[in-house]
């Protein structure tokens, strides 16, 4: 038996980490994604912690960078001259941290006391039930 070279180790231990179940199907509409987050809500609703393949969690992730990704775009357009972009509507601030468990669980909400975001991409159920926690303040007149 041949031995795996010890730096190679680190970097599959890495890639397996990072690799999909094979079993996790795509979360491609809002009402598997209310699933996969009441799931991921009720596994650390005491404390337990979010599994790296969790699907709620997995597209989670995928759409925070891409919302990430689109709002530094939109600010670099601004910074270079173009008109102001307020982006995806409705708007959300959330504090600093913001655990991926307490995302699941305000999503699992959302869906539950507004079933009719169900029906619609799962972005914009994300989207409401991180607005209805953390709104937008409204802008400061500068004094003026």
């Amino acid at each position: 038996m041949r031995a795996v070279p010890r730096p190679a180790i680190p970097a599959l231990i890495l890639l397996a980490c990072l690799a999909a179940p094979a079993s996790a199907a795509p979360i491609t509409d809002a009402r598997a994604l209310h699933q996969a987050c009441h799931a991921l809500a009720a596994l650390t609703a005491g404390g337990g912690k979010v599994p790296l393949d969790d699907p709620c969690r997995t597209w989670l992730v995928d759409y925070f960078t891409a919302y990430k990704e689109a709002h530094d775009a939109r600010l670099a357009a601004m910074l270079e001259g173009g008109a102001p972009d307020p982006g995806p509507q409705p708007c959300f601030r959330p504090p600093d941290f913001v655990s991926f468990a307490e995302i699941a669980a305000l999503v699992a909400r959302k869906g539950d006391t507004a079933p009719g975001l169900l029906d619609g991409p799962p972005g914009a159920l994300v989207q409401n039930a991180m607005a209805d926690a953390y709104p937008c303040a409204a802008p400061a007149d500068g004094g003026r």
